[in-house]
Formats: structure tokens, C-alpha cells, sequence
């Protein structure tokens, strides 16, 4: 069975979203003016583990990602389908939301 869809595209869409994802995260942490070391302290982990997340060398667990999201008041939507089924990116463009 071959399924349609562009296997390199898709992997380049999904890490470039995980990395937004984490951007996100970070500018919304930010902008609470909280610290990474404020925001351990309230997760009750190490600050090298949020520094680890931020800075890409570790690789966050779901729960991990769901933890600092709640912490710094951030929402997180979720949505899966089949590659082959996609119509439009899941998300705006960034030319759209003004991102760099």
C-alpha cells in the first residue's frame, strides 16, 4: 500500500512547528517577565532543564511541554490528521501573522 503525501515535506512542516512551538513558549514566558530559574522553581525541576528545552539540546516529553505551558499561562491546541488528507497548512502562514 503507498500512501500520498510528501514524506520530507511533512517532516520539514512538523519540526519546523515543534520549534515554534517551544519559540512560543519561551516569548510567552517572556513576556510574564518570568526567568527561566522562576519558572523551574514553580515546576519543580532543574532551571539546566528548562534552559535544556529552550535551547534544543533536550528533548522535552509531552508532559514537560503541558507543565511549562500551564505554568506560564499558555494554551496549547493540538490537531492531528492524515498527511494525505491535508488541504491547507494547520497553521498561518508566517508571512501572515508577522512573524520573522
Amino acid at each position: 500500500m503507498v500512501i500520498a503525501y510528501d514524506y520530507e515535506k511533512l517532516a520539514y512542516e512538523l519540526y519546523r512547528q515543534s520549534d515554534n512551538l517551544i519559540e512560543d513558549l519561551i516569548s510567552i514566558r517572556q513576556s510574564r517577565n518570568m526567568s527561566p530559574k522562576e519558572l523551574a522553581e514553580k515546576m519543580n525541576i532543574q532551571e539546566e532543564t528548562i534552559l535544556g528545552l529552550e535551547n534544543g539540546s533536550l528533548d522535552p516529553t509531552w508532559h514537560l511541554l503541558v507543565d511549562y505551558a500551564l505554568e506560564v499561562g499558555a494554551s496549547l491546541h493540538i490537531r492531528t490528521g492524515k498527511a494525505e488528507e491535508e488541504t491547507k497548512p494547520p497553521y498561518p502562514s508566517e508571512e501572515h501573522i508577522g512573524r520573522r
